[in-house]
């Protein structure tokens, strides 16, 4: 992940360091994810967004008081930031248990009851599902290979200036959860009463929509760069550069992306796993992985540039996705076809 970085040893002492503490998330994230997902899925979506920001809050808030060693608490660096997001996940998911517990959810079993189990859903879900998973695992193949090039293009100033960008725009992709989840509800609870030129009238509103909210991230985006000095105050000037340029680069792809995220919301409601794997598996395999080793290797650009250049792959992802969409493989009553 750190070849070619004029200071790889140091950053992987760093690395394994914070790796062994966040291998104890597993279990509470699980359970979160787990819980959070099935309240959306049923229309529950206040209580998870308020679980989730109290999270980031409390994540955040340590992240300042252990990692710098504010309010009297002891310095531990990177250490810190393991121990925050440890203890802010912990606390995500007592406050899902205790809230599942207080009030029962339709998902969840009686304690003496035997909830046996469905093989053949399951075998359903599994067929439609396993696409989604082979599209994710390729996005985070993707993702690690161009990480390992962008860490190669500098020393510490490079990994600390994306790591920062990509806290700050970890902030903005928030937002995607959200909009997938609302286009998958809307749509899917339409297309399950059968009403399906009403679904196929929400998918233009839905697309529309991503539009505007894309371009009011675009300006959140970029007011959030004006920040920089103060949040991270502590970089170097290059390294703040780096996270400055990096964050008003996501910016301007925000409309893009949500635009994106819309369009594969749309198909997975109406069960088209398909698309997925086929626009954003296929261009990953043909374009991107490629496209990153093909510019590490013939050009110097910085990371940010790079990263710049290889998202122009997106525009051919959204045509590929708008002319999949047209053919209205999406627009089908899963619920009777299932019966």
């Amino acid at each position: 992940m750190v070849i070619g970085n004029a200071e790889a040893e140091a950053i992987l002492d760093a690395g394994v360091e914070y790796m062994r503490l966040m291998g104890f998330m597993g279990v509470p994230f699980c359970v979160s994810v787990v819980l959070a997902t099935s309240m959306r899925e049923i229309g529950q979506v206040r209580v998870p967004l308020v679980i989730s920001v109290i999270g980031t809050l409390i994540n955040t808030g340590l992240n300042c008081v252990l990692i710098y060693g504010n309010l009297g608490a002891p310095r531990l660096e990177v250490r810190g930031a393991a121990y925050a997001t440890l203890i802010a996940r912990f606390i995500e998911m007592a406050l899902y248990v205790i809230y599942v517990r207080c009030n029962p959810q339709p998902f969840m079993g009686k304690h003496a009851e035997k909830i046996p189990t469905d093989w053949r859903l399951f075998g359903r879900i599994l067929r439609r599902g396993w696409l989604m998973l082979f599209s994710e695992v390729l996005w985070v193949v993707s993702e690690t290979v161009t990480t390992a090039v962008y860490n190669g293009r500098g020393g510490a100033d490079v990994v600390s200036g994306m790591s920062a960008g990509w806290a700050i725009v970890n902030l903005l992709f928030v937002s995607f959860g959200g909009i997938n989840t609302a286009t998958s509800v809307i749509i899917g609870k339409t297309l399950g009463k059968g009403q399906l030129d009403e679904a196929r009238k929400q998918s233009r509103w839905m697309l529309s929509a991503a539009v505007v909210f894309g371009l009011f991230m675009t300006a959140i985006g970029a007011l959030v760069t004006l920040l920089t000095p103060l949040v991270f105050g502590h970089l170097s000037p290059v390294a703040q550069g780096i996270c400055r340029d990096l964050v008003l680069l996501v910016s301007l792809y925000m409309p893009l992306w949500v635009y994106s995220n819309v369009q594969f919301s749309i198909a997975r409601a109406g069960g088209d796993t398909v698309m997925g794997a086929v626009v954003d598996g296929g261009v990953t395999l043909a374009v991107v992985i490629p496209g990153i080793l093909l510019l590490a290797r013939f050009t110097d650009w910085g990371p940010v540039a790079m990263y710049g250049a290889l998202k122009l792959t997106d525009f051919v992802k959204i045509t590929v996705a708008h002319l999949w969409l047209k053919k209205e493989k999406w627009v089908k009553n899963l619920t009777v076809q299932a019966a």
